[in-house]
């Protein structure tokens, strides 16, 4: 994969970026509902993911992702969290990234 632009604010990423284009299914469960939506990942990292989504995720949303590797056509299923929202674009961080700091 291709590393995507350097950002004035890339020096402070814990993992690099790189572009994507891979078709995505989200689970979300909350108290009340569970919900299944298809989206589109764009960017991919070791620590998480930028998809595409026309939902509605609060950040601090528990999410499964499913997707495939645009480049080996490996299947993956991942665990995460919402931590960031832009109308339909999102930020996930994986839940095994997670670090104590």
């Amino acid at each position: 994969m291709e590393p995507l632009y350097h950002a004035p604010h890339e020096g402070k990423r814990r993992w690099r970026r790189h572009k994507a284009d891979a078709p995505l299914r989200i689970l979300a469960h909350s108290a009340s509902q569970k919900l299944v939506l298809d989206g589109r990942c764009l960017q991919l990292s070791d620590g998480g993911m930028c998809f595409f989504a026309l939902g509605n995720f609060a950040p601090g949303t528990q999410v499964h992702l499913e997707f495939v590797n645009p480049e080996t056509g490996e299947t993956h299923f991942v665990r995460g969290t919402i931590r960031s929202r832009s109308v339909y674009l999102y930020g996930v961080e994986y839940e095994a990234s997670r670090t104590d700091a």
